[in-house]
């Protein structure tokens, strides 16, 4: 099992997302309100907080990878390595594929 650390909301989180939530986020959040400075639309807040979470979601599993490997978090990682965004699924769980604008 991973080492938890409980947060003051009483939620048990992996000690890896409290480490990385505070040492890499706050560079990847910068560089992403960056990106969408200049873009103008009602959703821009919602979008930006989706993509974060998702970018740490991904670096969650990243840090988990010898115990357990994510093929779904490792697309996500190259989709958005691409410059693109994944926004839906198409197929059952366990085969589809992504949608990808």
């Amino acid at each position: 099992s991973w080492p938890m650390r409980v947060q003051p909301d009483g939620m048990a989180v992996p000690c890896q997302a409290i480490e990385i939530k505070k040492e890499i986020m706050p560079s990847i959040n910068n560089n992403i309100g960056l990106r969408f400075k200049e873009t103008c639309f009602s959703g821009r807040t919602e979008l930006i907080s989706i993509i974060e979470h998702n970018i740490l979601d991904v670096l969650i599993a990243s840090s988990v990878n010898e115990y357990y490997k994510s093929e779904f978090f490792e697309d996500v990682f190259h989709i958005y390595k691409a410059g693109h965004l994944p926004c839906g699924w198409i197929g059952s769980q366990y085969y589809g594929k992504f949608k990808i604008y």
